[in-house]
């Protein structure tokens, strides 16, 4: 199974992509898809609960349930450490559930130009490629026996298996809420704070990304699931702080997870976003 968790991509929105040196190769204009699915079913999910996933399936199946339009790009256009640049900031909020059917049972490759299809056709999708050499974080261990802080604790729960036993109807037994009060396979990032009740350490990296506003670049060697309790004094790092108040989020991060973001840079293949609109739905 291919998940949210499995596909290590990185992806920052438009108004988060902080790009700091020339283009390192050409600008490549990607040309538009043939291969179809025979039918495709797209729908915004309103519930926004549990873990996002998507996964290829046997006999031509692609499944995507509650999950944002920008996991949906980087299945169809899969690349270590994916960019995604000039993207509206819904294709990051906004969840949706897509089943597609192909005839046959085709491969991973051409599975994947029929999501190229797929976002032309439903998505008014037009975009272009350029490699960029970007700043970015390098998320490591703060402490040298690895040790790691009171706020980030490793658990036994496996949201991308109950996800699959949700999606096929099984009953799932009723886990208690973590320590932090949120529900497990469950995260949230706001202002001020980060949360998260076991959740896969990819997407811990992801929601990094959009605090930091820059790429983060995993670097921990650490794999599983993570309960999550980040809090921080929210706004530029450099603004006058009072007795009292909540780190900054660089330090929080250090003290309160037992994890650094270390300024680095990274090569990163670049999607440039030219046109996408909300899907028609059926």
């Amino acid at each position: 199974m291919i998940s949210c968790r499995s596909l290590r991509i990185n992806i920052v929105g438009q108004m988060l992509c902080v790009i700091v040196a020339s283009a390192v190769g050409l600008t490549q204009t990607i040309g538009e898809p043939t291969a179809q699915f025979e039918v495709a079913s797209i729908r915004k999910n309103t519930r926004s609960e549990g873990v996002p996933t998507a996964e290829f399936q046997p006999g031509g199946r692609f499944v995507l349930t509650n999950a944002p339009v920008h996991l949906l790009i980087g299945f169809a256009y899969p690349r270590p450490n994916l960019l995604i640049q000039n993207a509206p900031q819904w294709v990051y909020r906004e969840t949706y559930d897509i089943t597609a059917k192909a005839a046959g049972n085709p491969t991973k490759a051409e599975m994947e130009a029929m999501l190229r299809s797929l976002l032309v056709q439903r998505f008014g999708f037009k975009s272009h490629w350029a490699e960029k050499e970007v700043s970015a974080y390098d998320l490591v261990l703060a402490r040298t026996d690895r040790k790691l802080g009171d706020g980030f604790r490793r658990v036994d729960v496996d949201c991308d298996a109950r996800a699959a036993a949700a999606r096929a109807g099984r009953p799932l037994d009723p886990l208690p809420p973590s320590a932090n009060g949120l529900a497990p396979c469950f995260i949230r990032a706001m202002d001020g704070a980060m949360l998260s009740g076991g959740y896969p350490l990819t997407g811990i990296v992801e929601q990094m990304e959009l605090l930091a506003q820059r790429p983060v670049i995993d670097r921990t060697g650490l794999e599983g699931f993570y309960e999550v309790t980040l809090k921080y004094r929210p706004g530029p790092p450099e603004a006058e702080s009072k007795p009292g108040d909540l780190p900054i989020l660089f330090t929080a991060i250090q003290e309160q997870l037992g994890l650094k973001l270390q300024p680095s840079s990274a090569p990163l293949s670049t999607i440039i976003i030219d046109f996408i609109d909300r899907p028609s739905e059926n």
